[in-house]
């Protein structure tokens, strides 16, 4: 295994790269689904994530294999709510202990 060389020179800007990657296919990827987080947070209230991997492979002398993948998680939106219980373990979305105030109601 050969020692990383140091040289005087820049790296290449990670913006150049990721502009440039792809034909700009990651960008993009990027761009919508930091929209579709942002608008997921501010929609539900919880925090979520986005998560760029890169992943890199020697293929010859000189040249190197760049994967990118994108994720998000998205915040859970709640699914919860309210029911009682009945005494033989049934659910019902009506109180049973409350007289019902309409005849439909009270055959549910």
């Amino acid at each position: 295994m050969t020692e990383p060389s140091t040289t005087d020179t820049e790296p290449t800007a990670f913006s150049v790269f990721l502009a440039q990657h792809a034909k700009g296919r990651t960008h993009d990827e990027l761009s919508e689904k930091l929209r579709d987080l942002i608008l997921a947070v501010q929609d539900i209230g919880k925090a979520g994530t986005l998560t760029l991997k890169i992943g890199a492979k020697r293929v010859n002398d000189g040249q190197v294999e760049l994967a990118a993948q994108v994720t998000t998680k998205l915040p859970d939106i709640p699914q919860a709510s309210i029911w009682f219980a009945t005494a033989d373990g049934d659910l019902t979305r009506d109180d049973p202990s409350q007289i019902a105030l309409y005849e439909e109601n009270r055959n549910r």
